[in-house]
């Protein structure tokens, strides 16, 4: 295995904690018996948000990216009755207000959109209205209310990748939209939706089906010593054989543990201490009844980690590992075209799996330069966060150097952060 410390800019967004916590979700079918019921859960007359097309697929002809103008928010009314909707509004996530003279049919349904023409063009249909603002592509809380203020029905998603909730990858920019299974159930909880073909105005196309998420607060030990071990835990619902694979360094050989029901539903493994040693990278995921459940197989992820801190390392810069086989770096290394080859990289004992890398610059790919210009490509939806910047990033760039003929730019650069307290 290849194995390189590199020295980075100070660190983007996440901050540090002992214990980094995901959500995934579960895609295997169980009884609907074996999954919680929500005490709060709207009853079967109740005006819902049915659907939620947040992240529609981008539109490649353009440059850079941007979604399509089709999102759209579908509420729907259970009942049998006509339903006047009129001065009912979202007071949270988007601002519309219902006009005068506005209904929701009994078993109906009523679609606002971001823009009536793009939304016409996408699906060949005509939404009702058309809101203010834009749908949060990571998450945010919807808020219907009606004319006098009261809340009527609320949601708060999240994308389903970078954000502590269940909720269905597939919605997130990939062609789904986030799906209601049942107005019985329209209590917020991220169990009763699931990602599905968009319908807009009509019956979602997963209603009826058992809920498909069902892990939740799937938490691990970030950055153990080399004579700690690795606990890990998740709340995971319609749990049976539930194990936990791991894998040291990359690739890795699949080692199993089982993960033993606690109290609830709380399901726990531990990787002994034993199996890894300092500046190692741990890397795994929970199956139940052989099959993959988190991270989730739809994801662009295949295992979440940390690393075995290293008493070796010993600075005041931020430090960023980067883990391949030699055979993909050097094919990486010697390759004259722009093909990605797969790695991990670890930052302050979080991983990025699947991060594709290659050189940067066809001059570097075609010269014979030994330091060469990396460039690292982050797995769709598990953008690179570092302290400072308030945002995250897709790729980084990392330069050799080679054009500074004077080679003075690395003394000034070490010379700036020795005088910011920055070397060690």
């Amino acid at each position: 295995m290849s194995r390189e410390t590199l020295l980075t800019m100070p660190r983007i967004g996440r901050a540090h904690s002992t214990m980094f916590v995901v959500a995934c979700l579960l895609a295997a079918l169980f009884p609907l018996a074996a999954l919680p019921q929500s005490a709060s859960a709207q009853g079967a007359d109740q005006v819902v948000i049915n659907e939620i097309f947040y992240h529609p697929p981008c539109q490649e002809a353009f440059s850079p990216c941007p979604d399509a103008p089709a999102e759209f928010i579908e509420i729907y009314n259970p009942s049998g009755d006509t339903i006047d909707i009129a001065g009912w509004r979202f007071a949270d996530g988007v601002d519309y207000t219902f006009p005068p003279g506005s209904s929701l049919s009994a078993s109906g349904y009523v679609v606002i959109a971001d823009d009536l023409a793009g939304f016409n063009d996408f699906f060949g249909q005509t939404a009702s209205g058309q809101w203010a603002g834009e749908l949060s592509n990571s998450g945010e809380r919807l808020a219907l209310v009606d004319a006098a203020g009261a809340i009527v029905n609320e949601i708060t998603y999240s994308d389903g990748a970078d954000t502590p909730g269940s909720w269905s990858v597939n919605a997130d920019g990939n062609g789904d939209s986030l799906s209601l299974l049942s107005a019985e159930n329209a209590d917020g909880s991220s169990f009763w939706w699931g990602g599905a073909s968009p319908t807009p105005g009509a019956e979602n196309a997963n209603v009826g089906q058992p809920p498909t998420s069902v892990v939740e607060n799937f938490v691990w030990t970030v950055l153990p010593d080399a004579s700690s071990p690795i606990e890990v835990q998740a709340d995971i619902y319609g749990g049976q054989s539930v194990a936990l694979e791991y894998r040291i360094n990359y690739p890795g050989s699949t080692q199993t543990v089982p993960m033993n029901l606690d109290a609830g539903d709380t399901w726990r493994a531990t990787i002994p201490a034993s199996a890894y040693e300092a500046g190692d990278l741990v890397r795994f995921r929970i199956t139940n009844n052989g099959s993959q459940i988190a991270p989730q197989t739809a994801d662009s992820i295949d295992w979440v980690g940390t690393t075995v801190a290293d008493p070796a390392i010993d600075s005041n810069l931020p430090v960023m590992e980067w883990f391949t086989s030699d055979a993909n770096y050097n094919s990486g290394y010697n390759e004259s075209g722009s093909n990605l080859h797969d790695g991990v990289l670890a930052y302050n004992g979080q991983v990025w799996d699947n991060v594709g890398f290659r050189i940067r610059g066809a001059i570097a790919r075609s010269s014979a330069w030994q330091k060469r210009n990396w460039k690292f490509k982050f797995p769709d939806h598990h953008d690179f966060f570092i302290d400072g910047i308030d945002y995250g990033v897709d790729s980084i760039d990392l330069q050799g150097g080679y054009a500074d003929e004077a080679r003075i730019r690395e003394v000034v650069g070490h010379t700036v952060a020795d005088q910011m307290g920055l070397v060690a």
